[in-house]
């Protein structure tokens, strides 16, 4: 690194730390890091999180969704007239395509101002996922921003949470990270179901007794074979769990018989198994959802491309907006009360026309993502693109620049009472690690019009 380029990022991260803002706060602080895991010490006070959410589900989007036939939608010549396009309150919206979504609209908020940095689909959802650029030298040791938040929120589980803290449906492009492997978290079929929940021979209980007396007279391990104990300990405490088994197992709700499948009726049952997740409360708070198929470089108006897809996501979420509604909260309120919900895909698309095959390709320079619940203040569009939608023209916040992908992840971080701006020195490599880094955009701040 030039010696130029090294004293402005270092500016640029006290910088941020100096910026740092006071906000509000409901929920229980995320708890003190364990022991034998050290955070570097602060360059400035920390700052104050948001503390409104309980739990947070995320919609990975993956292929990049095409922000100006859904969140920004842009009409132009080539716009099919079965998208629809119906004014709700001073925006446009698809309704002809997200017609349930478009009936809720004052149960969501829409952001129009974000910016990536990666236009490739494995890098972008990277960063999209983890807040850091990919980096071969580091990648064994970038934690997914939901086994940061299960090692963050490890203090507040309870003997009887037999989840783990994460659960991740689809594409994982990150995992566990530096982290112990107990944050890697459970990944679960696209269809919402919990495999091998049953043991599958006969006299399961002999079976595991036999197998806890032999762990029981193992000497202590300090290698690979303490994390497998660790991770079998976890898998026995879910099998044995009547409640997990009934909701999830062979003979619950969650089980797909298989056989081909449209999106929608895919993603409608990983949200019926999120809303059951959730409110059974055994230890899951942090949920990655996946809805692939949005590479659309070809023939995107298709009904089996972008109207399938934005059928799904319609049903989908409209589902989970009411779902978890009519669920009681553990504060008083419903389960959406207390649950942040964040729909985004790892770019926008191109604007001004569809390319030669009619579709359209990566664009990174504008995108928008779909938030609910979780202390949103809903039935806002944060942020405005241009006509065509391929320039930001109004950031739709102070800060004096765009919306980056680290700032959405501060948004999530915050929402969840963690301090994004923490820094580690305890890492394989022995390079500091940033929560969210500051070498993109500078300092990096949690969408505040989403709250205030």
């Amino acid at each position: 690194m030039k010696r130029r380029n090294f004293i402005n990022s270092m500016a640029a991260g006290m910088s941020g730390y100096a910026a740092a803002r006071l906000l509000g706060g409901g929920y229980a602080a995320a708890a003190a890091a364990p022991a034998n895991w050290r955070s570097a010490g602060r360059l400035k006070a920390a700052v104050e999180t948001r503390n409104t959410a309980r739990n947070l589900i995320f919609i990975l989007l993956e292929g990049g969704a095409s922000h100006v036939d859904t969140f920004d939608l842009k009409l132009n010549r080539e716009t099919p007239a079965s998208l629809g396009a119906q004014d709700l309150g001073g925006f446009q919206w698809p309704s002809g395509i997200m017609p349930k979504l478009a009936s809720k609209s004052g149960q969501f908020s829409l952001v129009r101002s974000l910016t990536a940095v990666e236009a490739v689909h494995e890098r972008a959802v990277y960063h999209l996922t983890t807040a850091h650029r990919q980096d071969a030298s580091r990648a064994a040791e970038i934690p997914h921003f939901g086994s940061m938040m299960s090692y963050k929120l490890a203090g507040q589980r309870r003997p009887g949470d037999s989840l783990p803290t994460v659960v991740l449906f689809g594409l994982t492009m990150a995992q566990n990270g530096f982290f112990p492997i107990e944050h890697r978290g459970l990944n679960l079929s696209e269809d919402g179901s919990i495999p091998n929940l049953a043991h599958e021979l006969p006299n399961g209980k002999g079976r595991f007794d036999l197998l806890n007396d032999l762990l029981g007279r193992m000497d202590s391990v300090t290698d690979k074979r303490e994390e497998r104990v660790r991770i079998q300990r976890q898998a026995q405490q879910m099998m044995n769990d009547t409640e997990l088994r009934a909701l999830f197992g062979a003979d619950g709700d969650g089980e797909n018989e298989g056989g081909e499948d449209s999106p929608q009726g895919a993603f409608r049952r990983q949200c019926e198994s999120v809303t059951r997740l959730l409110s059974a409360d055994r230890g899951a708070r942090v949920v990655q959802m996946f809805l692939g198929g949005w590479d659309h470089h070809f023939n995107i108006y298709a009904p089996q491309n972008l109207p399938a897809l934005a059928g799904a996501l319609d049903d989908g979420l409209a589902y989970l907006l009411d779902s978890l509604a009519a669920k009681p909260g553990k504060n008083g309120g419903s389960l959406l009360d207390e649950t942040l919900i964040v729909a985004a895909g790892e770019f926008g698309r191109t604007v001004n026309g569809l390319n030669e095959s009619m579709g359209r390709d990566h664009y990174p320079y504008a995108m928008s993502a779909l938030f609910a619940g979780g202390g949103v203040k809903t039935g806002r569009v944060i942020g405005q693109t241009d006509q065509t939608g391929g320039a930001i023209v109004d950031a739709g916040w102070s800060k004096g620049r765009y919306m980056g992908i680290g700032d959405l992840a501060a948004t999530m971080y915050s929402a969840l009472g963690i301090d994004w701006t923490e820094q580690f020195t305890d890492t394989p490599s022995g390079r500091l690690f940033e929560m969210t880094p500051t070498n993109v955009t500078g300092p990096v701040y949690d969408i505040d019009p989403l709250f205030v």
